[in-house]
């Protein structure tokens, strides 16, 4: 096993690369120890296999009751806001705490 130095490696690394691109595996070491290896690439190929999944459905899962906002968003109709709590227009100054009423007669 040939083993070229990092110095070397960083000189040539374009003729390692073409040489590694050929089939050829280069080691590449420091102080004479093998530290890395540089390979051809190779990409996997993924084979799917079918029924390779496991799949476990809720008893309930094609239940009628379904969420209406669920079944809104999925068929495209608008989605009512959700209620909102009516809030009182006038303030009752006399109820102030009186650290603000003091606060607020200096002004």
């Amino acid at each position: 096993m040939e083993v070229t130095n990092i110095h070397e490696a960083k000189t040539h690394f374009s003729k390692l690369v073409e040489r590694a691109e050929a089939g050829e595996e280069i080691v590449i070491g420091k102080a004479g120890k093998p530290v890395a290896k540089l390979v051809p690439y190779t990409e996997k190929k993924f084979v799917r296999k079918p029924g390779g999944m496991k799949i476990e459905f809720a008893p309930d899962y094609d239940s009628i009751l379904v969420d209406k906002e669920i079944e809104a968003l999925f068929y495209g109709e608008p989605i009512e806001p959700p209620a909102r709590h009516a809030r009182p227009v006038v303030v009752d100054r006399s109820k102030q705490s009186p650290l603000r009423k003091r606060a607020s007669s200096h002004r």
